[in-house]
C-alpha cells in the first residue's frame, strides 16, 4: 500500500512537471510571438549619385532618362531616406533584390553599401543579391550636354567583397558556380538567395554569334545545390523564404532569363521539374523578387504541393515609393506595403530647383506620381519626335529596316514626311476623348456596333494612359487580367490602326525603295477584323487600287523584305544601337521579332511550329492556323499593355 502511495505521488509530481514545462514553453512561444520575424524588401533602387549626373537638364542625360521612369536625379536622396525609415521601423531583416545601381558604378554601389552599414549598426540584418545593372559595367558620368569617360565599375568578385557583410559572410552555405546562397534569418526561418544574374554573358549582350538569345539560366549544378539545401531545410523544419532578382515566372521572355526553364532535379533523375515546381515540392510558400518595377503578387497554385506566393517589389526610387514588409505569422507571412513618408532636406542635390525642393519635401509620393506622369509624356514625345526633330520613331524604324540610310535621315524629305504623318496621327490619337459623340474612342466603336465600357470618367487618351500607368504601379489595376480598363485600352489600340488607314503606307514605302516590290497593305481590312472579331487575319485578301489581290501576310513580308533578304536579324540590333537605343530595349525588340517572324513565316509557308512564347504569352493559344488568324484582341487586352509598360519604360 505504501508503494502504491509513493508511485502515485511520483506520478503526480511527474504530471505537474510536464504541465509546468508545457506552460513555460507556451509562455516562451507567446513571448516570442510578441515580436515575430519581420522582413523588409527593397528592389530596383537604381541609384545614381549627383556627382555622376551633375546637371539633370543636360541634353545627353535628358535623352538617357527618356527611357527610364526611375527618379535618377533624386535616387540617392530617396535611398538614404528609405534607410532612415527602415531604421525607424526596425524590421529584423532587410532584403535588397538587385539593380542596386543604375549603371554598376563603384561610386553608386558604395552609397548602397554605406546604407547597408547603417542598417547593420542599427541591429538589422541585411542580405543582397545583384541585378543586371549592378554587374553591367555601363558606368557613365554626364556633364551638361556631354558624356565623360566611363565610371569605374565593379567585377563580380569586387561586388561580393563590397557586400561581404550583407549576406555572403553570413551564408551557411554558398553555391560554387553562382552567388546563390542559404542563410538563417532566425531559429525557424531560412533565406534562399537565388542568383539569376552572375551567369549573364555581357560580352555577347545576351545573344550569341548566331543571334540566338543567351539567357542567364540556372545550371544543373546550381539546381542540385538548391535542391539539396531545400531538402536539408525541410529536415531541420526551417521555413524557407526565397529572394531573387528575376521573378520566378518567365514574364519578360528569354531576354531576361528562363527562370521557368525545365531541368532534371537531383532527387529524381527521371522527372523534370521547373524551379517553381522544385520550390513547391519542398514546401516553399513565399518568394520576394524584383526587376519589373511594379508591385505584383503571383500565386502558383498546385493541387499536390503547397501554393507558392511570388511578391514582386516595386521600384524603390519610382512611384509609389513603397517598401514591402513581411511579418511571420505561424506558417505564413502577413504582407504590407508602406510608402516613404519623408525626406531629409540635407539629402537633396544642389541642382534641384527651389520649387521642386518644396514640393518633394512636402509630399514625396505625390511628387513621384507627377514625375511618372511627366515621364510618360516625355517618353512618348521622344519616341514620336526624336530629340525635338521633325522625324520620330517611324523614321528611325525605316533606317532599321533598310529603307533609308542613317547618313541621310536628316535630309531625306520622303522619310521625314512619312515620319511626320505617323507623328501627327499619334498626336491626334492622344487628344481624342474616351467618350463623346465626335472624335472619341466611343464614337469609333459605335461605327462598328460596339459599346465601349463605361469606366466612370471621361478624359483624353493621353490622360487615360497616364492614369492607367500610375494605377498599374500601385496594383490598383491589373493589366494582365480582363476588365473594363483593359478593354478600353484594347479599343484605343484598334482605333490607332483604324486612324492609320488615311496613310497610304504601301505607296510611300515604294517611293523610298523602288527596287522592292511592296505589295498593297490594306489597313482598313485589318481594322474591320479587329473591331468585329478581335482578330488580326493574316490570310485575308485585299485588292489594291489596280485590282491586284494580295494577302495581308504577303504585304507584311514584302515590307520586311529589305531585312529578310539579308537573313540576319542582328543587322536590326546593330542599327538600333548606333541610333542610341539602349541594349535592353534592343534585346526586347529582337526577342519579339525572333518569335513573331517565326510564327508569321510558319503561317505563310503553311507549316507548324513548336509551342513558342512571346514574353510569357503562349503564342499557340492565340493562333488559329486553319484560319490564319491571331486573336490580337486577347493579347492587347490582357498582355501587350503589360509588356510595353514593363520593358519599354525601364
Amino acid at each position: 500500500m505504501k508503494k502504491k502511495r509513493i508511485s502515485f505521488v511520483l506520478c503526480a509530481v511527474l504530471v505537474c512537471f510536464l504541465l509546468a514545462t508545457t506552460v513555460a514553453c507556451d509562455k516562451k512561444r507567446n513571448e516570442g510571438d510578441e515580436h515575430p520575424l519581420q522582413v523588409a524588401v527593397l528592389s530596383d533602387i537604381h541609384l545614381m549619385t549627383p556627382d555622376e549626373i551633375k546637371d539633370p537638364t543636360g541634353k545627353n542625360f535628358v535623352y538617357y532618362t527618356n527611357k527610364l521612369q526611375t527618379m535618377l536625379p533624386l535616387s540617392e536622396a530617396l535611398y538614404k531616406s528609405t534607410v532612415d525609415q527602415l531604421i525607424e521601423q526596425k524590421p529584423d531583416v532587410v532584403l535588397m533584390t538587385g539593380d542596386l545601381s543604375q549603371t554598376g558604378s563603384k561610386k553608386s554601389l558604395q552609397v548602397i553599401a554605406d546604407g547597408c552599414k547603417r542598417l547593420k549598426e542599427a541591429g538589422i540584418k541585411v542580405f543582397v543579391t545583384p541585378g543586371i545593372n549592378d554587374l553591367s559595367e555601363y558606368g557613365t558620368t554626364f556633364d551638361g550636354d556631354k558624356k565623360t569617360e566611363k565610371e569605374e565599375c565593379v567585377t563580380l568578385e569586387e561586388f561580393v567583397e563590397m557586400f561581404a557583410d550583407y549576406g555572403y559572410n553570413q551564408a551557411i552555405s554558398r553555391d560554387e558556380e553562382t552567388l546563390t546562397y542559404f542563410a538563417d534569418l532566425d531559429e525557424t526561418h531560412r533565406l534562399l538567395v537565388l542568383d539569376s544574374i552572375s551567369l549573364f554573358d555581357y560580352e555577347l549582350n545576351s545573344r550569341d554569334v548566331s543571334g540566338v538569345s543567351k539567357s542567364p539560366v540556372l545550371s544543373n549544378g546550381t539546381l542540385q545545390y538548391v535542391d539539396e539545401g531545400l531538402a536539408e531545410s525541410v529536415d531541420l523544419r526551417k521555413e524557407v523564404l526565397v529572394m531573387s532578382y528575376l521573378p520566378l515566372s518567365n514574364e519578360v521572355g528569354d531576354v531576361y532569363g528562363q527562370m521557368t526553364k525545365r531541368f532534371v532535379v537531383a532527387i529524381d533523375q527521371t522527372e523534370e521539374r521547373s524551379i517553381i515546381e522544385m520550390l513547391m515540392y519542398h514546401g516553399v510558400q513565399y518568394a520576394v523578387t524584383g526587376h519589373l518595377h511594379a508591385k505584383n503578387h503571383t500565386v502558383y497554385d498546385d493541387k499536390v504541393y503547397f501554393d507558392l506566393h511570388d511578391y514582386t517589389a516595386s521600384c524603390t526610387t519610382c512611384y509609389p515609393l513603397e517598401t514591402i514588409y513581411l511579418t511571420a505569422d505561424e506558417d505564413q507571412y502577413i504582407v504590407e506595403h508602406k510608402a516613404l513618408s519623408s525626406v531629409k532636406a540635407e539629402y537633396l542635390p544642389s541642382y534641384l530647383s527651389a520649387e521642386d525642393r518644396l514640393a518633394f519635401l512636402a509630399d514625396p509620393v505625390a511628387f513621384s506620381k507627377q514625375y511618372l506622369i511627366d515621364h510618360i509624356d516625355v517618353s512618348a514625345n521622344a519616341i514620336m519626335h526624336k530629340e525635338g526633330h521633325p522625324y520620330g520613331f517611324i523614321t528611325y524604324l525605316l533606317v532599321s529596316l533598310d529603307y533609308i540610310d542613317l547618313e541621310n535621315i536628316a535630309t531625306d524629305a520622303k522619310a521625314i514626311a512619312l515620319g511626320r504623318c505617323f507623328g501627327e496621327a499619334y498626336e491626334d490619337l492622344m487628344q481624342m476623348t474616351l467618350y463623346g459623340e465626335e472624335n472619341s474612342i466611343e464614337s469609333v466603336c459605335l461605327e462598328y456596333g460596339i459599346f465601349l465600357p463605361d469606366i466612370g470618367k471621361n478624359m483624353t487618351v493621353k490622360e487615360y494612359f497616364a492614369d492607367v500607368f500610375c494605377r498599374m504601379f500601385t496594383n490598383e489595376i491589373v493589366v494582365n487580367e480582363e476588365n473594363d480598363e483593359t478593354t478600353v485600352l484594347k479599343y484605343i489600340g484598334y482605333t490607332a490602326i483604324r486612324n492609320m488607314t488615311a496613310i497610304d503606307i504601301s505607296e510611300q514605302l515604294q517611293e523610298l525603295r523602288p527596287d522592292v516590290g511592296i505589295k498593297y497593305f490594306d489597313l482598313s481590312s485589318l481594322a474591320d477584323g479587329l473591331f468585329h472579331d478581335d482578330q488580326l487575319c493574316l490570310k485575308v485578301n485585299a485588292k489594291d487600287p489596280d485590282g491586284n489581290t494580295y494577302s495581308i501576310i504577303a504585304s507584311v513580308l514584302s515590307v520586311l523584305e529589305p531585312v529578310l533578304i539579308k537573313a540576319d536579324i542582328k543587322v536590326l540590333g546593330t542599327r538600333l544601337s548606333v541610333l542610341g537605343v539602349d541594349q535592353t530595349t534592343i534585346d526586347s525588340l529582337l526577342g519579339v521579332l525572333d518569335n513573331y517572324l517565326e510564327v508569321v513565316l510558319a503561317l505563310f509557308d503553311d507549316y507548324s511550329t513548336e509551342d513558342n512564347t512571346l514574353y510569357g504569352l503562349k503564342i499557340r493559344s492565340y493562333l488559329d492556323f486553319s484560319a490564319g488568324t491571331i486573336k490580337i484582341g486577347d493579347i492587347l487586352g490582357i498582355g501587350m499593355v503589360d509588356i510595353f509598360a514593363k520593358d519599354l519604360l525601364f
